[in-house]
């Protein structure tokens, strides 16, 4: 399993920042605070949602106000990471997104 894609909005500095095509090695460059760690800081805590064993599922306590885009807690933060997947597993995450989070599963189906 590897990460395709990521997509943040409103975490930490990041109003809405976009990898699309990552691949075996990626390297960020930016300036001081330009929100490579926030980045990483998304995936991380991303993953650690996951290991819980939830697929998609608002956070079970509420969010420190720091860790919101200009601290503006109205707006939802988004993380979505999109991985390269055997066909049996991306089978398997469809038809539990699709009981847990019908809502996430609308739109273009894409394998």
């Amino acid at each position: 399993m590897s990460i395709r894609a990521i997509h943040v909005q409103h975490f930490r500095s990041i109003g809405n920042a976009a990898l699309a095509q990552c691949g075996g090695l990626n390297v960020l460059i930016g300036k001081n605070n330009a929100g490579k760690s926030n980045l990483l800081s998304a995936i991380s805590l991303l993953l650690s949602h996951l290991q819980g064993g939830r697929i998609a599922a608002p956070w079970s306590s509420p969010r420190p106000q720091s860790e919101f885009n200009q601290r503006d807690s109205s707006r939802l933060v988004r993380i979505v990471v999109e991985f390269s997947l055997s066909p049996e597993v991306n089978r398997d995450l469809r038809d539990r997104l699709t009981m847990e989070a019908p809502v996430s599963t609308r739109g273009k189906d894409r394998s």
